[in-house]
């Protein structure tokens, strides 16, 4: 069933149990700041059409973002994610906030699509972690980001930047040509240890049931 809602304001409210947004329109301002969901939070198929706010907020459990589309900044800064992030195909037009969010369990971006900035400075990953044909279009920074010298990132796509653009992976992660004009990543090391973001000029970060 799709949804239109408009201007829609949570701050700091609690969801008790499961949370639904599936296939759910904001036309307006989405405001989850310093929200609590007890259970499932499930926005599948949602489209933010303007700023979509999920500072601070907690995930008790899993939290469901397949397929969502963010038109305008999507911020998940000092998030928590206590069980599964699912955000495969999550479409990122504007720039992605995640600097200082916690993945306890795995946190799955398999073929999203950072259309603007990719911001995960400070993240944890305490879980697998997974970028599978992930597109990175503008700036992406994970500088000092931990968890993530294990990170899949088979097929990853990183498009060209702007001359005064940016990007800090890890260590561990290095951008090679992928033999047809683009670039990917791959993993170069695997170590035991967490690995602190640098600059890429320098050297060289049991999935449950699909809702419906």
């Amino acid at each position: 069933m799709n949804c239109r809602v408009g201007y829609a304001t949570f701050h700091r409210a609690t969801f008790s149990g499961d949370t639904s947004f599936p296939r759910t329109t904001f036309t307006g301002d989405a405001d989850f700041d310093e929200v609590t969901f007890t259970g499932d939070a499930r926005f599948t198929n949602a489209t933010f059409t303007r700023d979509a706010g999920f500072s601070e907020v907690t995930f008790t459990r899993d939290a469901w973002f397949r397929e969502a589309a963010f038109t305008d900044p999507a911020r998940f800064d000092e998030a928590t994610f206590a069980g599964f992030a699912e955000f495969g195909e999550a479409a990122f037009r504007s720039v992605a906030w995640f600097d200082g969010a916690t993945f306890t369990d795995t946190a799955r971006f398999d073929k999203a699509i950072f259309g603007d900035d990719a911001r995960f400075d400070k993240a944890t990953f305490t879980g697998d972690a997974r970028f599978n044909e992930a597109t990175f279009t503008g700036d992406a920074r994970f500088d000092e980001a931990t968890g993530l010298g294990k990170a899949e990132l088979h097929g990853v796509q990183v498009l060209p930047i702007e001359p005064n653009g940016q990007r800090i992976w890890l260590t561990a992660w290095q951008e090679i040509s992928d033999g047809s004009g683009g670039w990917t990543l791959r993993l170069v090391t695997a170590p035991d240890d967490d690995l602190d973001g640098e600059d890429e000029g320098g050297a060289a970060a049991a999935e449950p049931a699909s809702p419906l």
